[in-house]
């Protein structure tokens, strides 16, 4: 059954990310077939400030979906420049 814009739910993240990097670099995808990605990391309560935290240091925007997730971050008063992806 597919998933967001068509993508098969059965397709790993790993998976995924190695037709990316195969795209962005333009080599093949089957370099990066001995490429031992880590296991999904559980979402937990500090994630969002994580994230926001490395965009924050590298004066990077956070691009997202999810911007309540980080609006809170801004309602403290750290300058976090968002931007939601799917508008």
């Amino acid at each position: 059954m597919p998933g967001f814009s068509g993508v098969p739910t059965t397709v790993s993240n790993a998976s995924l990310l190695k037709l990316f990097l195969s795209a962005a670099l333009g080599v093949k995808e089957s370099l990066f077939s001995n490429v031992p990605f880590p296991p999904p990391v559980p979402f937990s309560p500090l994630t969002p400030p994580m994230i926001a935290a490395i965009a924050l240091q590298h004066g990077l925007e956070l691009v997202t979906a999810n911007t309540s997730h980080f609006e809170r971050v801004q309602r403290l008063g750290y300058p976090l420049t968002l931007v939601n992806w799917r508008v």
